[in-house]
C-alpha cells in the first residue's frame, strides 16, 4: 500500500504480508481501522495522510509483522494446536498492545525460539 505524505512529498509503502498466501494485508487493515487518517483521494488516485499517522502506521505494521512471523516460528517448533492454545488464552487488547502480547505469551510459554527484534 503506498501513502503519500501530505508534509513531506514523499511517498511510503506500508506492507503486512501473510507469510503462507503472500497476501499483502495493509490496505484491509488500514480500511478496516476506523481512527486511521489515511484517506483515498479521488482527484490525485493516491492514499495520502499527515506524516506522524503514517509513521504510526509503519511501527504497528512492523510489530505486528514481527509477532505474526513470531507464531510461525513456534508453530513449526512447537505445533499448530499448541501455539493456538496458547493464543486462545489471551485477553483482548488494543491494536497498539497485540504484537507485545503474542510475543510475550509465546516466550512464557515456550521460551525463545530465536532473539525476537521488533525492527
Amino acid at each position: 500500500m503506498e501513502i503519500y505524505n501530505l508534509n513531506d512529498g514523499k511517498t511510503y509503502t506500508l506492507r503486512m504480508i501473510d507469510r503462507k498466501t503472500g497476501n499483502d494485508w495493509a490496505t484491509d487493515w488500514v480500511g478496516d481501522l476506523a481512527h486511521t487518517g489515511i484517506r483515498y483521494n479521488d482527484d490525485a488516485q493516491r492514499y495520502e495522510a499527515e506524516g506522524p499517522e503514517i509513521d504510526w502506521w509503519i511501527y504497528q505494521m512492523g510489530a505486528h509483522q514481527a509477532a505474526y512471523d513470531c507464531i510461525n516460528e513456534f508453530r513449526q517448533a512447537y505445533g499448530p494446536d499448541a501455539v493456538d492454545d496458547v493464543l486462545s488464552k489471551l485477553d483482548h487488547c488494543d491494536f497498539e498492545q497485540q504484537p507485545d502480547q503474542v510475543i510475550d505469551a509465546l516466550t512464557d510459554r515456550f521460551g525463545i525460539v530465536r532473539p525476537i527484534k521488533l525492527f
